[in-house]
């Protein structure tokens, strides 16, 4: 697995450039960190460091989205990844439901401390009940999403959000988000 990911982070980094795409989404592993073995975060960071060095490079970021099932699947353990491999182009694609719903994390706390690494925001929400969690607009879910976009304003975020909908009628969605971000 890691000579693969390796070639597979060389093969990324090419097609980025070829593209002028200055950053990669990336996701690092597949286990959550709760369940990782020190050998595996030791992997997963001389991994990333090596990668990083090679995108640096080539003026490219990898961007950690934060997600369960993986290393960086709580604000504190993105953290740790960011400060061990301690690569300046090593940054965060937010995926602040994950954190907030699987994590446990408080959002405007996880904000504050990922703030310096943000490059790129995942925004949804979900209504949770008994029978599951449904995907429902921003301003309607489990999270409250004022507050959020609020404190990223007060913040000065230059950077990209994108919507992620799981629903029916996406275009509906896309003209509600966009009016609510808009407000």
């Amino acid at each position: 697995e890691y000579r693969r990911s390796f070639e597979l982070a060389k093969e990324f980094i090419g097609y980025a450039v070829r593209l002028g795409c200055p950053v990669i989404r990336t996701f690092v592993s597949n286990v959550g960190s709760a369940r990782a073995t020190p050998r595996q975060w030791k992997r997963c960071i001389s991994v990333l460091r090596e990668i990083c060095g090679i995108a640096a490079q080539k003026d490219i970021i990898f961007a950690l989205e934060t997600h369960p099932g993986q290393l960086m699947d709580t604000t504190e353990m993105t953290l740790r990844l960011l400060r061990e491999v301690d690569a300046s182009n090593l940054k965060v694609l937010l995926d602040i439901w994950h954190l907030f719903n699987e994590g446990g994390d408080e959002p405007l706390k996880a904000l504050e401390k990922l703030f310096p690494y943000v490059v790129h925001i995942h925004a949804k929400n979900m209504l949770r009940s008994k029978e599951g969690a449904k995907v429902v607009s921003l301003s309607k879910g489990d999270m409250d999403y004022d507050l959020f976009f609020r404190r990223l304003r007060e913040k000065d975020y230059k950077g990209f959000i994108s919507i992620e909908w799981f629903g029916d009628k996406p275009w509906e969605a896309a003209e509600h988000e966009i009016n609510y971000l808009s407000s």
